[in-house]
């Protein structure tokens, strides 16, 4: 079970995964996949390394 304290912002495309605890006035931002709870008051982002791969194309 996930719990969100009250006043927490949770910013857009977020993912909790379960079970997490976010604290009264935690701060999340957006696009992060938040694993760990947050405490009451802190700020948690959750960014991963951009990594690029080259595509081969089939010919038709």
């Amino acid at each position: 079970m996930t719990s969100i304290g009250e006043g927490a912002f949770i910013g857009s495309n977020t993912a909790i995964v379960a079970p997490c605890t976010i604290g009264r006035d935690a701060l999340i931002g957006a696009g992060s996949t938040i694993t760990k709870d947050v405490p009451d008051g802190e700020t948690a982002i959750a960014r991963g390394k951009q990594t690029n791969l080259r595509r081969r194309l089939k010919k038709s």
